[in-house]
């Protein structure tokens, strides 16, 4: 009556196998589906970094460029002046100042203090040379003027070499 058994541990079952070898899948899967999402979040997080930088980047060198040629342009014109002691009214204003107020503020926290406060003083020998330029008629330039326009030309070449490192992209 007494049937012989002999006792199988446990972990060797036969219904304990099955059961324990898929919960062993389910978790090994689950554990390489959270790395390699994980290295893919990664990834795509570094890339977009990258991008946001180069955008960044691109819009400053921009913003730059547009403020250089403002500057280049108001110093031709005044070293022309200079040359040849005589302001000429043309029927436009030779300064443009428009770009200012639009790129400065793109600009600016990528210079140091020093560095901004003299880009600013370019700005104010701009905006002088706007109005002297928008005055009427020619004018023969006396000593004192060209004095002043060759302070002029200093603040605008302190102002060019102070973007020169954002025109080119290098900072």
């Amino acid at each position: 009556m007494f049937a012989v058994t002999e006792t199988v541990p446990w972990y060797i079952s036969p219904v304990f196998l099955p059961a324990a070898s898929g919960l062993l899948g389910v978790i090994v899967g689950a554990l390489i589906t959270a790395s390699a999402t994980y290295l893919v979040d990664e990834r795509r997080a570094a890339r977009e970094d990258v991008s946001a930088v180069r955008k960044e980047t691109l819009e400053i060198m921009r913003a730059a460029r547009v403020i250089d040629q403002d500057i280049m342009l108001a110093l031709s014109e005044t070293n022309d002046a200079v040359a040849r002691k005589r302001r000429i009214k043309k029927p436009h204003n030779p300064v443009a100042i428009e770009g200012w107020r639009e790129n400065a503020q793109i600009i600016a926290p990528r210079l140091s203090l020093d560095g901004w406060e003299r880009l600013a003083s370019a700005r104010l020998v701009m905006e002088n040379l706007h109005s002297f330029y928008g005055q009427r008629g020619h004018e023969d330039l006396g000593e004192t003027a060209i004095k002043m326009l060759s302070v002029c030309i200093r603040g605008l070449e302190e102002g060019r070499r102070i973007l020169r490192p954002l025109v080119s992209g290098s900072v």
